[in-house]
């Protein structure tokens, strides 16, 4: 396979455009969360974001007018949830035939139920004006409560959620899906959603409550099957604990400049790595090795689609000793990582991993025939 693979060549990143820090899920006042609006602007511009977007629950907002300036942008966004519940000794307004509520009313209702059993927790952003101009509805106004989805006792959980992406697409919205473990959904009930731009594969909030905000394994199993879909790390903060839960997760995109329009485009090309440390300069595939350059890191894990064994962990000053705690105190920081192609690969996408194991995670190049879009030469000039 080598005469083969020596033939591919892919950038991760576009050459051209400049790096924008974004966090693109934060709730505030007006639902969940402590802060207001522009509290949380004003949090995370003064730590380093140049863009941020406030998706509070089942309201829809856009604070551009408001919030905006040279150095940092909002995006318009919201966190709709659609619900599998237990109910309580009070009767529930919604039914397995009629599951939509008002927003008022689930606020209310939800305080009687036994329990959440699963959620799907579905996040809209404002698209591009050629998605909002194509959309078959009107785009939602500048702020406006959206229904909720609540089912007693009994869903089919992959139609429900594709409901909710289906409303959002068709006003104009990029779709992500959020925090797939701490949903409770299982595996059938998710992956095989269509028209999903991005899955959220680190959620800081939840890392910091619950221990299941991260989560790969189901991103590698979509990107299996050759579909494409990016890997989004963020905070959803509600900045109600002690612990801090702001500035904890994050995507780093590539844009030709710091406009809505420019970093949604970035969004929807895969144009962007996500963190919670470590820094991505570049990456990619060049003469069928691919490669990365990065902030000090202890490893760098390739992560493959395609036969057992496929991709490596590379390591660096850790090789010949017997235990981890020797290993561990021998360990040396990489800045640079290759491996070679063995022609077997489908996808591929790489990890950083910090002195403090922190990560950063690239989005994935796809290398199967039935693959999606990657970033080639000339990408740039496409978009």
């Amino acid at each position: 396979m080598k005469g083969k693979t020596e033939k591919i060549n892919r950038r991760g990143f576009t050459q051209e455009g400049n790096w924008y820090r974004g966090n693109l899920h934060c709730h505030t006042n007006q639902s969940d969360g402590v802060l207001s609006p522009a509290e949380a602007a004003k949090l995370y511009r003064k730590n380093g974001y140049q863009f941020l977007c406030i998706s509070d629950h089942e309201r829809y907002a856009d604070y551009r007018e408001e919030l905006d300036r040279e150095d940092f942008i909002l995006l318009p966004g919201v966190e709709s949830s659609v619900n599998l519940v237990k109910a309580g000794d009070k009767p529930l307004t919604a039914s397995e035939e009629h599951p939509l509520v008002s927003r008022d009313v689930w606020m209310e209702e939800r305080q009687g139920l036994q329990a959440v059993l699963k959620t799907h927790h579905i996040h809209g952003i404002l698209g591009t004006e050629e998605m909002v101009q194509n959309a078959r509805k009107p785009a939602y106004a500048r702020r406006e409560d959206l229904p909720v989805a609540m089912y007693p006792q009994k869903w089919d959980g992959l139609a429900a959620a594709q409901r909710q992406i289906d409303e959002f697409r068709s006003r104009g919205c990029l779709v992500m899906y959020n925090h797939p473990l701490w949903s409770k959904v299982r595996p059938e009930e998710y992956l095989d959603l269509q028209g999903v731009w991005a899955v959220e594969i680190y959620n800081h909030s939840t890392v910091l409550d619950s221990g299941l905000g991260v989560d790969t394994r189901d991103w590698d199993a979509i990107l299996e099957t050759g579909r494409q879909i990016y890997g989004v790390a963020s905070d959803d903060n509600h900045n109600t604990r002690p612990i801090p839960d702001s500035c904890g997760g994050w995507v780093v995109v590539k844009a030709r400049e710091l406009t809505h329009e420019a970093i949604v485009q970035s969004l929807l090309a895969g144009n962007f790595y996500a963190s919670s440390g470590p820094q991505i300069y570049d990456w990619g595939i060049r003469d069928g090795v691919a490669y990365v350059d990065c902030s000090p890191s202890e490893r760098v894990n390739f992560i493959c689609g395609g036969p057992v064994n496929s991709g490596i962990t590379v390591l660096k000053g850790q090789e010949g000793y017997l235990t981890e705690e020797e290993r561990f105190a021998h360990r040396e920081f990489l800045e640079h990582a290759e491996y070679r192609l063995s022609g077997m690969e489908t996808y591929i996408r790489v990890e950083c991993v910090d002195r403090n194991g922190k990560m950063a995670w690239s989005n994935a190049i796809m290398l199967g025939e039935e693959g999606g879009a990657c970033l080639e030469d000339g990408a740039a000039d496409r978009r």
